[in-house]
């Protein structure tokens, strides 16, 4: 990604290059801001993950993966749409000699499902039965766009900070499916 030292020592957002045709349905666009690494939330086997914060408030996660992964990752979320139960893209960028992708991407927290199970002692019946269900709305969404997560698991259920809300995140291995394939 082409970044640009401001006055402020934060990094701008550089231009969006042929890989946001991934997202052209996306509701949701960044807003030209100046942004300043929070730190890194996760790697994964296609990517990492890191937290920014705007100067305008706004609090994001950079997923940086190959192209190739990045822009079918973007095709799933933004053909996922915006559901309450599934992470939100907000836009995704390229440099033009850069062979990564960088997907912008809702905040959710550090939380994960597989936190809440190792705090089980402590976390209510309620809390799981609500992050159960909330994953099952968004399983539900995914399969009635016929797509598949194909990497469920605890660590791929982020709690929301803020509300508690279960999302599903990481969709790197998802894909689209046809009549009688699954």
């Amino acid at each position: 990604e082409e970044e640009e030292e401001s006055e402020e020592g934060g990094k701008t957002a550089g231009q969006t290059t042929s890989a946001a045709a991934a997202t052209q349905d996306c509701s949701t666009r960044l807003p030209p801001t100046t942004w300043t690494f929070v730190g890194k939330l996760g790697t994964g086997q296609y990517g990492e993950v890191t937290a920014w914060h705007g100067d305008d408030g706004m609090l994001v996660a950079t997923k940086t993966c190959e192209k190739h992964v990045g822009e079918r990752e973007a095709r799933i979320l933004a053909r996922a749409g915006l559901h309450p139960n599934i992470v939100a893209l907000y836009d995704v960028k390229q440099a033009a000699d850069d062979d990564l992708v960088h997907l912008y991407m809702q905040h959710c927290g550090r939380r994960t499902l597989f936190d809440l199970v190792q705090e089980a002692s402590t976390t209510t019946v309620q809390t799981f039965h609500h992050a159960l269900l909330d994953v099952c709305r968004g399983l539900s969404q995914m399969h009635r766009l016929r797509i598949a997560h194909r990497d469920l698991k605890l660590e791929n259920v982020v709690i929301d900070d803020i509300d508690g809300t279960a999302r599903l995140v990481d969709f790197g291995m998802a894909c689209a499916y046809g009549e009688g394939q699954a």
